[in-house]
């Protein structure tokens, strides 16, 4: 009688022992949708876990649902693939003994290539632009002297209203000039070829310059002479193909907005 007795007093305890350690095992788990789960964690599978709300009700939550669990205490909870929940290690605080990567002296080296090649390409192509608009100035210049000299002409030699000597002819204009006008016609045509040399350095900075600019370029890019993009206008060397129908064919030109 009393085993008997002992024996239902110890499964009692046993019981209420389970209940006890089960009742501790509360999780919370938020949803990815923002909604929260409170209970008791009664198992969990490879695709859901079950949650004991506090009516008593289980409640089935589908893995791919669940954003993050936390125990009782606030601590996240890991589900490994034995199907029991475990705290989540906290990130180790200790500092890392490991030395970051020095670069190496191939490294240096193509780092100041690359910082050299944008300094020239940025001052080729800047000086470039402003010798063009120089030499455009210039060439106006020239070209407004020239028509100021040639706007009036006169039918035969001989003396002007204004006392000077029309004689001078300048080839390809019609009529007679006087002197003065002879020297402002040629001092025009020199302040415009000027220009135009000026110009034509300065459009030959501003290629070189754009070549030498560092870019990145995709492969498709690189299939054509000019790209633009980013207000950048990046050259490159584009394949030629060559049929007998169609002769040679390259891509000159992309852009990208």
């Amino acid at each position: 009688m009393k085993r008997t007795l002992f024996t239902a007093a110890l499964a009692l305890f046993l019981a209420l022992a389970a209940v006890a350690v089960h009742a501790d095992e509360r999780v919370t788990v938020i949803l990815k949708d923002g909604s929260v789960v409170k209970g008791s964690l009664l198992g969990s599978d490879a695709s859901s876990l079950t949650v004991q709300d506090a009516s008593g009700s289980a409640q089935d939550i589908e893995r791919v649902q669940i954003r993050r669990i936390f125990d009782s205490s606030g601590k996240p909870l890991v589900l490994d693939s034995a199907n029991s929940a475990q705290v989540e290690d906290e990130p180790s605080t200790t500092p890392s003994t490991e030395e970051p990567m020095r670069p190496t002296r191939s490294h240096r080296r193509a780092a100041r290539s690359h910082h050299g090649r944008k300094v020239a390409g940025e001052v080729l192509t800047w000086s470039g632009l402003g010798a063009f608009a120089a030499g455009l100035g210039v060439f106006i210049y020239g070209e407004t002297q020239e028509s100021d000299a040639t706007s009036t002409y006169y039918n035969s030699t001989g003396y002007t209203s204004s006392g000077d000597y029309a004689y001078d002819t300048i080839p390809g204009k019609p009529g007679y000039y006087t002197a003065s006008q002879y020297d402002q016609y040629y001092v025009g045509m020199t302040w415009a070829v000027t220009g135009c040399v000026i110009g034509l350095v300065g459009a030959g900075c501003m290629i070189a310059g754009v070549c030498i600019l560092p870019h990145d370029r995709t492969e498709a890019e690189d299939a054509a002479l000019m790209h633009y993009e980013g207000g950048q206008l990046s050259l490159g060397m584009p394949p030629i193909s060559v049929s007998s129908a169609n002769g040679p064919r390259a891509t000159l030109f992309t852009a990208r907005f």
